[in-house]
């Protein structure tokens, strides 16, 4: 755990914390700091959008190869991800949340645009909920990024992915489709 009692999964707590120093308690302290710096400078353009959109805005013209909206990078740091054995099949392509958001609405037999239309209608919230689960719990696009997709609140997608949590495992026949897409974009190649 770098903070706190609780410890994260996949979480590399010296690592990290060897970058702050040698001490845990004076890594810790000096990790506090630097988290507490970054929370008063508060939301920094450059660091909002996907690790493609911040290459564009930084580098104007220059040609990127290799981008990744998960990482923040260079095209280099995300091409050296790629490259590592343990990140290659969580890595893979993802289906984009235009098509979950067709799928789903195809599944459901509602229009595409109701889904991404505010509002809280009964009939579409299971649909929602299942975007929102798939989308941010199993291909890893930011609540934001699922939220605008939506037309709905950052919040709003973190109750939807409780909501589609339990409709996936509910109606498990009908979003099989769904899972077999996810599962194919997120595993090894």
């Amino acid at each position: 755990m770098l903070m706190g009692s609780r410890t994260l999964p996949g979480q590399k707590t010296d690592e990290v914390l060897g970058y702050f120093g040698k001490r845990i308690s004076t890594a810790r302290k000096n990790y506090q700091s630097f988290v507490e710096e970054g929370i008063t400078q508060g939301q920094r353009e450059e660091l909002r959008s996907g690790g493609f959109g911040r290459a564009l805005k930084i580098a104007g013209n220059q040609q990127f190869t290799a981008y990744d909206d998960r990482f923040l990078g260079s095209s280099e740091f995300v091409e050296q991800l790629q490259q590592e054995k343990e990140l290659f099949g969580k890595l893979a392509s993802r289906i984009s949340l235009a098509s979950l958001l067709e799928l789903v609405a195809k599944i459901t037999g509602t229009d595409p645009q109701q889904l991404r239309e505010r509002g809280r209608n009964p009939a579409l919230a299971d649909a929602k909920g299942i975007i929102c689960y798939v989308g941010v719990r199993r291909l890893g696009y930011s609540g934001e990024q699922v939220a605008k997709a939506l037309g709905i609140t950052r919040s709003g997608v973190c109750r939807g992915a409780s909501r589609g949590a339990e409709a996936f495992a509910r109606e498990s026949e009908k979003w099989k489709l769904v899972e077999e897409l996810s599962n194919k974009s997120t595993a090894s190649s």
